[in-house]
């Protein structure tokens, strides 16, 4: 089950060659309930019955399909408790201007890119956290992390019983990071018992660094 995080290529083919079978990816979050879900052709469709989403710039200006917006916001049509209208989230996501096969009339989802505050910025780049997906999620590891810090990036694995090569690591990311024209700063890979959570439990795949705050 993948929660709270993007489900991506990576994790897809692991769990198909682990299980035989392709998942079907959810898109949610717990104050607007379901946004969008796969068809039986893996497409993702908007629940414009439910909730009414806008992709929309740093502006606030909606965004045209194909374009990854800077937040989302959403309408939610079935919420008698607590109507939330126009409610932000930051989650960077394109919209699809294709139809889809199955017949379904709802409108699809392009790519869901994750949350913008989980976007880096490493000597003046974005650098978006698929840059650690691609490494990370076929290691032979349990879980893993990455921390921004001002001087470094700190990796935490939580390792099997398989010895794990730190420096094969860090030398991919590096590899990876100047792929996105970002320069590497120093990369330290730890091997932990378990990774970082919050108050809430949860296990942030990437923590950037917020100056200032």
């Amino acid at each position: 089950m993948c929660s709270s995080e993007v489900l991506t290529d990576e994790a897809i083919g692991r769990v198909e060659r682990a299980w035989g079978n392709r998942p079907f990816n959810v898109y949610a979050a717990t104050e607007t309930a379901g946004i969008a879900s796969e068809c039986k052709h893996h497409r993702l469709h908007l629940y414009e019955d439910l909730v009414i989403p806008e992709v929309l710039d740093e502006h606030d200006w909606p965004v045209l399909p194909g374009v990854v917006g800077a937040k989302l916001v959403v309408t939610v049509l079935f919420s008698r408790t607590q109507p939330l209208i126009r409610y932000e989230m930051s989650d960077r996501v394109a919209r699809s201007a294709e139809p889809c096969d199955c017949g379904l009339p709802f409108n699809l989802l392009q790519t869901i890119e994750g949350r913008e505050e989980d976007v880096l910025e490493i000597a003046g780049v974005s650098v978006h956290p698929n840059v650690f997906h691609h490494v990370l999620e076929t290691a032979a590891v349990r879980e893993w992390q990455v921390a921004q810090e001002v001087d470094r990036l700190h990796v935490v694995l939580v390792a099997p019983h398989a010895p794990i090569a730190t420096d094969q690591i860090a030398s991919a990311i590096a590899r990876e990071l100047r792929q996105v024209g970002a320069t590497p700063p120093r990369i330290d890979v730890d091997v932990v018992d378990a990774v970082t959570r919050t108050a809430l439990g949860k296990a942030p795949l990437v923590k950037a660094l917020r100056r200032g705050g």
